[in-house]
């Protein structure tokens, strides 16, 4: 039994130019420059602010909700829970439009993971000790699992557009990892250069959000990631009931 992975393909080429002028002849700069875009006179600035709630959140448990554009005029959603501390994680993925669409549950406690296609298939217990790193399909980073810190290494870019609303550019294709850096592990891209975002944070430092833009040959592909409950307990327990995976899924 394998989870099916939502495929978000695709090709970005994004080329900007910029240059300078530089002042008429005699007129100096005549005093101290404004501070440039996402920065603030005191303080952290637009980039650390963000990145310092990224790393918050990422080290406590919360929820998470998915929607996503993808191509081909189709739509993927998911939503779960991450508890790092406990190393407890679910996620319920759904792809509709299209000719194919599909479903996968999975859900990780510690080293085993159970995943089904829908509420009415049997679980199937995979014990992720027993998995090959060089098995991509059925290997499983729960250091990382809704790619929360993927995303703050891939940022470039951060301007603050309110108290508590940032946008910015980040990078979508990392060391040739084609990965976007949040929602889940199966949503993926091919993309180079870079690519817009925007997030939201609370007055507790929590990120609340997190949309990502990207670009196809035919439309431009949203994603947006919402996130709650931080702090608190996910509830998220094995299934009471399961089957065993297949040996080949360990070969």
């Amino acid at each position: 039994m394998k989870l099916r992975r939502l495929l978000l393909t695709t090709t970005i080429t994004l080329l900007a130019t910029t240059g300078c002028t530089p002042p008429p002849p005699g007129k100096a700069n005549s005093g101290p420059s404004a501070p440039a875009a996402g920065q603030s006179p005191s303080g952290p600035s637009a980039k650390e602010e963000l990145l310092a709630a990224l790393r918050k959140t990422h080290a406590a448990a919360y929820t998470f909700k998915v929607q996503a554009d993808l191509p081909d005029s189709k739509h993927g959603k998911a939503s779960g829970a991450f508890d790092p501390k406990r190393v407890l994680y679910s996620v319920t993925t759904k792809e509709s439009g299209g000719k194919d669409p599909d479903s996968g549950q999975r859900v990780v406690v510690g080293k085993d993971s159970f995943t089904r296609g829908d509420s009415n298939d049997e679980w199937v217990h995979l014990d992720l000790r027993r998995i090959k790193p060089t098995n991509t399909l059925e290997s499983f980073d729960m250091k990382d699992p809704t790619g929360l810190a993927k995303f703050a290494s891939s940022i470039e870019s951060v301007e603050r557009t309110g108290p508590n609303t940032f946008r910015g550019e980040f990078t979508a294709m990392q060391t040739g990892d084609p990965f976007v850096p949040i929602g889940t592990p199966s949503i993926i891209v091919f993309s180079f250069g870079t690519s817009d975002f925007t997030a939201t944070t609370d007055g507790k430092g929590w990120v609340t959000s997190v949309a990502v833009e990207l670009k196809d040959e035919k439309a431009t592909l949203k994603m947006t990631t919402t996130l709650g409950s931080h702090g608190k307990p996910t509830g998220i327990a094995k299934p009471k009931h399961y089957g065993e995976a297949a040996d080949f899924y360990y070969d």
